[in-house]
C-alpha cells in the first residue's frame, strides 16, 4: 500500500477530532481488531489506514474474548474473567465512536485498498455489553445466513 492511496485525514469526521466536543464523554474513534495480527498484508494495512486517519487501533487477544465490546473500546464498564477456550479463527473488526462520514471514510477506504473483512460491527448501545465472543458468533451467525454455501 503506498501513501498517495490513503485517504487524507482531514476529510475524515471522527471522533478525534477536537470538534467533536471533548466533553461528549464518549472515547475518540476506535477499531478494535480481532485476529487481524499486524504481520499479515490485511492487519497491517488496516493500521496502516487507521494511523493516517488518526484512528486508534485495539487488538484483541484471544483471552480478551469474554470482555464486554464496550469496555474493550474504552467505555465504562466491568471487566470479565479471562478466557481459556477454543478461538474464533475469523478475524474482526469492531469500529467505536465513528461518526457516520467516518464510518463510511474508513469503510471506503479498506474497500479501495481490497481488504475484506467479512465479520465487522458498530458498537452500540445494545451489543456494548456484550461479550466479544457473543459478538463474534452473532456476527458469524449472520453472515452464514446472508452468504449460504450453495451445493
Amino acid at each position: 500500500m503506498t501513501e498517495k492511496h490513503l485517504p487524507q485525514r482531514a476529510g475524515i469526521e471522527t471522533q478525534n477530532r477536537a470538534d467533536a466536543g471533548a466533553d461528549s464523554g464518549a472515547p475518540a474513534a476506535r477499531v478494535l481488531l480481532y485476529g487481524l495480527p499486524k504481520e499479515t498484508p490485511a492487519g497491517g494495512a488496516v493500521r496502516e489506514i487507521c494511523a493516517a486517519l488518526g484512528i486508534a487501533v485495539t487488538e484483541v487477544a484471544p483471552y480478551q474474548l469474554l470482555q464486554p465490546v464496550g469496555v474493550l473500546a474504552g467505555y465504562e464498564g466491568e471487566p470479565a474473567q479471562l478466557y481459556f477456550g477454543r478461538a474464533p479463527q475469523q478475524p474482526v473488526l469492531v469500529l467505536a465512536g465513528f461518526t457516520s462520514a467516518g464510518l463510511d471514510g474508513l469503510l471506503s477506504a479498506l474497500r479501495s485498498e481490497g481488504i475484506r473483512i467479512p465479520l465487522k460491527a458498530v458498537l452500540t448501545e445494545t451489543n456494548q455489553n456484550w461479550s466479544l465472543l457473543a459478538l463474534i458468533e452473532e456476527l458469524q451467525r449472520e453472515h452464514a445466513a446472508m452468504h449460504p454455501v450453495r451445493g
